[in-house]
């Protein structure tokens, strides 16, 4: 009954129950029933005292219980059972238990303030502090009892502490928090004021780095978050793209629809917008403006003019942007003739379409294409940036400095040579190392003699090696004419009488791929493409025989001479004649060539054509020596399998007529295509192309710090589709999360999409390539952490697409904690490698990469700024024992392993770095978010110091010849500060380095380095401290060394941070360049201590 009814109803039921029976009753009953009314009266006002006891120890109880919540870290119950507190508190009645009733209401307002600091929630927790503060001013204007108003005031204090840490951590300016912890200056509790000059302290620490003069570090920007690179920015160096060209408007795989641009809204169609990153050859770019052009040319005039499309266009290499800038030129001089046929009877449309066939796709081109290429040049050169801005409108660079970057490259292309002494590769070096199908061959006996060393073991390998491919392409072709024999034979029946297998699976396929939605593709169109895909995998004629890769159009004459001379074969259907005169054109005849007709047209080429320059990047160059970079490609197969015989891109060219009887044919058909798209795009002002060199990440940090400066310029900021190849092979997933993924726009439309192309079979399925990318085990957990979800099948084959989650749920505090751990770990310490372990798995991140995602946590997914601290706070603290159940990557590629157990690491090796870092983060940052509680262990003022000569590091012909052949371990370098200065075997190092760009074969070496990773971990900062951030490069001089020969000579030079107090500390410390992923130092000329560097800044 107690629960059931309240102490009020109960007294009054019964009283007035009494009262009627008095009036009803007899005289003589009266006395009796006085009695019992008073029994009943007395029992109501005992039952009220208890109901009124109860309720107040009700708020009491949900305070105690929620403080149970509070101690097993489950914040969210806590503020609840807090808030039900308050509300019963609010309930009681009681005037003598006043005082009590106003603590204890202050208290849970108190704790609940707590909670929601805890949860991150902090505007909601500075009202509730604001709340207590009420409270605690209205009781002081009572009377109260000493020991009741220090229990008050104590509520205060504490409530303004934590005022202040909340003003800090929401981002509130530096004067709200000074203010709120000068209102603890009475306070007489030592706890409270020695928290409050913590806090003071950490203010003023905080005040000094945002005075401090370092412009090298204003911007975080300038603190590279990717290690440095044997390669520089260049990490690869394709002539010809290795993706299959797609529309950015397309579907982006099935799991996400295509762009339907009439369907879009009017304020949708005056804002497309595209990003393409590591553009390359421009290939994606071209079947975009294909697409763009299909689905608006047929529209109104007026409504079209109502679109606006942006595309961006970023590479890394200057040379890659340049070539770009030329083709896309040259394209929009072939889309000014109204049809294809123009090629074949317009001299001048002949020139435009021959000119962008070897611009494109050869390494040397006949003289008078080379004269017509150099005019080009010439003409862009006669551009200043304002000229060239105002010239071509629909083209713009995104910023002088980039346009300079890419004029110097097409003057170097112009003149032939560098400002230091390299100059073009001849023809014959070109055509010796751009092969289309012969690897170029490596004389290791000279090799290797030069040098001192018996190198025969590397040639009988190699041999070996080239043995077994032709056994396994032989193999390969033996199949695919097999199953061609099985082709023809069950081309005569229909389709669906086929047996189950191979061919039936593939000819299902290729019809629902073929079928439009109302119209089911021929059996015989089928089988066609079936034919024709059987036939380039293994090169067959039609008969079924073997032949160079035979497409339609690309006849064995084309095919022959290429394999034989290794360039591509004048065109005879252009209307420019010019360069088809002698053997070439008796190569168009029907049987060919012969071997003395091949060996008259090679001399010519030696004699007469010129290296196409544009495939030259001069820093390329530079880093090989002046030599021509290694490349194996194919250009008419490469071309006829990624364009022509590409459905998607095959099916948006509107004109596709004519008889096509050489490869030249459908070459000029899909540029004329591309060019007359783009013409008509941008004569109605509906396409504009943004050209921009350097970084990606970079590049797209700079949108978002010049966002208002784009818009301006009517720019986009944001953009639907982003592509970037597989840039993530080289730089990692998380420069993307943090610096590019932040410019998708927020809708179901956008996406960003990569591929894997580095080592695809090492990976079980793409939630193992994302765990050695970021440390998160599944994908699934991907969405929480960063904010951004893969899409599609957990498949490491094929593309990859990744959408924004904005409003994904947070995780807990701890399993935010032990992913930090984790990547820390990962970052810091990535697992040894083998040496000549064939596959590379990069490890590019530097410690700036951890405080660019801790800051990603806060500034995009609003994670509590304080649990980040807390996290920086645990690994200032650990020194020698760092704590955590997050476990240290031994294997390669990194996998996954439960976490059931707590270890303990000494990582003290890295400490200084972590500190000297953190100090110019916060300095770039222009607010706290990343600031320690304990800013005491920070350094003071950093520097950065500087050393540079000419022999550092090994690098001469040696290495360089095997740099270009490809290379198995990771080019990502850090360095060692060693107390105990170790004696390098160079002879033994140069071997070692020699052998590990051969990639298969195995054959170790013993490296005395080998135990340098388990030795770190032993001693520490005892013996070594290791650092991911430094800058490393290379330049080129001709005049250094006047006494020497005319050679360039290489200066190398390594760049880092450091607090000078400890620069001076460690001056006698030995400084040893490693690699990231082999845990082994690299020959050095000589051991340079840390005195001999200079500070820079």
């Amino acid at each position: 009954p107690y629960e059931r009814f309240s102490s009020h109803n109960l007294q009054n039921s019964l009283i007035s129950g009494a009262k009627r029976e008095i009036a009803d009753r007899s005289a003589a009953h009266r006395g009796i029933l006085i009695e019992t009314a008073l029994r009943h009266q007395h029992y109501a006002h005992k039952l009220k005292i208890r109901s009124e006891t109860m309720e107040r120890n009700l708020d009491i109880a949900l305070k105690e219980k929620g403080n149970e919540y509070f101690g097993k870290k489950q914040f969210e119950q806590a503020s609840k059972c807090y808030t039900q507190a308050i509300m019963e508190n609010k309930k009681i009645k009681n005037v003598s238990a006043y005082k009590e009733k106003a603590y204890n209401c202050a208290v849970y307002y108190s704790n609940r303030s707590n909670c929601l600091f805890e949860l991150g929630k902090y505007d909601e927790a500075i009202a509730d502090a604001h709340e207590v503060i009420k409270h605690v001013d209205d009781a002081m204007h009572d009377k109260i009892g000493d020991d009741m108003r220090k229990m008050f005031m104590t509520l205060k204090w504490k409530n303004q502490l934590r005022l202040a840490k909340i003003f800090f951590y929401a981002r509130q300016s530096l004067t709200e928090v000074e203010f709120a912890l000068h209102q603890l200056a009475n306070c007489n509790d030592k706890t409270l004021m020695k928290s409050r000059d913590a806090w003071l302290k950490r203010i003023e620490f905080y005040k000094n780095v945002k005075a401090s003069p370092m412009e090298a570090i204003s911007n975080e920007q300038n603190l590279p978050i990717l290690r440095a690179s044997l390669r520089g920015q260049i990490n690869e160096m394709f002539v010809y793209g290795h993706d299959n060209p797609q529309s950015a408007f397309g579907s982006g795989g099935d799991f996400l629809r295509p762009m339907n641009l009439k369907l879009l809204s009017s304020e949708e169609r005056a804002q497309i917008s595209v990003l393409f990153g590591g553009v390359g050859d421009a290939r994606h770019v071209f079947a975009t403006i294909l697409d763009a052009y299909s689905q608006l040319h047929e529209l109104p005039q007026e409504k079209r003019k109502t679109f606006r499309i942006h595309f961006t266009m970023n590479d890394v290499v200057p040379a890659v942007i340049a070539r770009d800038l030329l083709i896309f030129i040259t394209l929009s001089k072939l889309g000014a003739f109204d049809s294809y046929m123009c090629i074949r009877n317009d001299k001048e449309a002949g020139k435009w379409a021959t000119l962008l066939e070897y611009l494109y796709l050869g390494v040397v081109m006949p003289a008078n294409v080379h004269d017509n290429l150099v005019n080009l040049m010439d003409y862009i050169l006669s551009f200043d940036f304002e000229s060239f801005t105002s010239s071509f409108p629909w083209m713009c660079f995104s910023s002088k400095s980039q346009w300079n970057e890419v004029v110097k490259t097409i003057h170097f292309w112009y003149e032939g040579k560098t400002d230091w002494g390299y100059e073009l590769p001849s023809v014959d070096e070109m055509l010796r190392e751009f092969n289309h199908k012969v690897p170029s061959d490596v004389d290791f006996a000279a090799l290797g003699a030069r040098n001192g060393l018996d190198l025969s073991m590397l040639e009988r390998a190699k041999k070996e090696q080239e043995e077994q491919e032709a056994a396994e392409m032989d193999e390969v072709t033996r199949q695919a004419t097999l199953e061609y024999a099985r082709l023809k034979e069950l081309s005569k029946t229909p389709i669906n009488q086929w047996e189950d297998g191979p061919l039936k699976k593939m000819a299902d396929e290729l019809s629902t791929r073929l079928s439009p939605d109302t119209m089911r593709a021929t059996d015989e169109e089928i089988v066609q493409k079936l034919q024709i895909i059987i036939r380039g995998l293994a090169g067959l004629n039609e008969d079924g025989t073997r032949s160079p890769d035979l497409y339609p159009g690309y006849s064995y004459k084309e095919g022959s001479f290429l394999r034989e001379t290794h360039v591509v074969l004048p065109p005879k259907n252009s209307a420019d004649k010019s360069p088809l005169k002698g053997v070439f054109e008796k190569a168009h005849f029907a049987r060919g060539p012969n071997k003395d007709q091949y060996e008259e047209a090679r001399k010519i080429i030696d004699d007469e054509w010129k290296t196409n320059p544009v495939v030259i990047d001069p820093s390329w160059l530079a880093m090989n020596g002046g030599a021509a970079p290694y490349m194996n490609f194919d250009p008419i197969s490469g071309f006829m399998n990624q364009f022509y015989m590409n459905d998607e891109v095959e099916d948006l060219l509107l004109e596709d007529e004519g008889e096509k009887t050489e490869f030249f044919d459908y070459f000029a058909t899909f540029f004329w295509n591309v060019g007359s798209a783009l013409t008509s795009l941008v004569n109605d002002e509906i396409l504009y192309l943004e050209l921009s060199v350097g970084g990606l990440t970079c590049f797209c940090r700079d949108i978002l710090t010049t966002s208002e400066l784009r818009d301006k310029r009517t720019w986009p900021c944001k953009f639907q589709r982003i592509f970037v190849s597989n840039i993530p092979d080289y730089i990692g997933m998380l420069p993307f999360v943090t610096e590019v993924m932040p410019l998708m726009h927020n809708t179901d439309e956008s996406y960003l999409m990569s591929n894997v192309m580095m080592n695809t079979g090492i990976w079980k399925n793409y939630s193992h390539y994302v765990f050695s990318a970021t440390a998160i085990p599944q994908l699934k957990e991907v969405s929480p952490l960063l904010g951004y979800q893969p899409v599609g099948k957990d498949c490491v084959w094929g593309e990859q697409q990744w959408v924004a989650s904005p409003n994904a749920k947070h995780v807990s505090r701890d399993e935010l904690t032990l992913w930090l751990h984790r990547l820390y770990l990962s970052i810091m310490f990535p697992s040894q490698r083998d040496s000549f372990c064939v596959m590379r798995e990069e490890c590019p991140y530097s410690i700036n990469m951890f405080f660019r995602v801790c800051t990603h946590l806060v500034e995009y997914r609003n994670y509590p700024s304080h649990w980040i601290a807390g996290v920086l706070d645990e690994i200032l603290a650990s020194s020698k024992n760092f704590t955590t159940s997050a476990l240290i990557s031994t294997n390669t590629p990194k996998t996954f392993k439960r976490e059931d157990k707590i270890c303990t690491y000494n990582l003290s090796s890295f400490l200084l770095e972590f500190k000297t870092h953190l100090r110019m983060w916060l300095q770039s940052k222009a607010n706290g978010w990343l600031l320690p509680f304990n800013t005491r262990g920070l350094p003071s003022f950093v520097r950065k110091y500087s050393l540079s000569r000419r022999f550092l590091m090994i690098s001469n012909v040696f290495t360089q010849s095997f740099y270009a052949k490809g290379n198995c371990l990771s080019n990502s370098l850090g360095f060692i500060l060693s107390k105990e200065s170790k004696r390098v075997n160079h002879r033994l190092d140069m071997l070692s380095a020699m052998m590990r760009r051969l990639p298969g074969l195995d054959m170790p070496l013993a490296s005395q380095d080998s135990l340098l990773r388990d030795e770190i971990m032993e001693r520490g900062a005892d013996m070594h401290h290791v650092f991911t951030c430094m800058e490393w490069s290379v330049s080129f001089t001709k005049n250094a060394y006047p006494d020497e020969s005319s050679e360039p000579k290489q200066i190398q030079t390594v760049s880092f941070w450091m607090d000078d107090r400890i620069f001076k500390e460690l001056s006698a410390y030995s400084f040893n360049l490693i690699r990231t992923d082999s845990w082994e130092m690299l020959a050095m000329f000589s051991k340079p201590c840390l005195r001999d560097f200079e500070c820079i800044c």
